[in-house]
């Protein structure tokens, strides 16, 4: 289940979510709980990313309903968990999201 997660969301972000702020991130890490209720995701900022790591943090909880709901519609889950997003640093490289 943890890497149908983990696909689902990447594909999310890459085709589903316009904001601005999200240029530069990079979903480095996925760890679903054992009991399945919450999802715990890295993230990365390329150097170019133009928005601060509390901007993006901001957005991405703007955006954590959304994200549930496109998560339930993709995949045939009894329960969705929540989404805790956290900042690891700043990448050397820039890359794809």
């Amino acid at each position: 289940m943890q890497s149908s997660l983990s696909h689902e969301v990447a594909h999310l972000f890459r085709s589903e979510l316009s904001d601005p702020c999200f240029e530069g991130l990079q979903l480095a890490s996925f760890e679903l709980t054992p009991d399945g209720r919450l999802i715990h995701i890295g993230y990365t900022l390329t150097p170019e990313s133009e928005a601060s790591p509390r901007e993006v943090q901001d957005a991405l909880a703007r955006t954590h309903g959304y994200l549930r709901s496109l998560l339930a519609e993709h995949l045939n889950l009894k329960r969705i968990p929540r989404l805790r997003f956290t900042f690891i640093g700043v990448t050397e490289q820039g890359g794809a999201r």
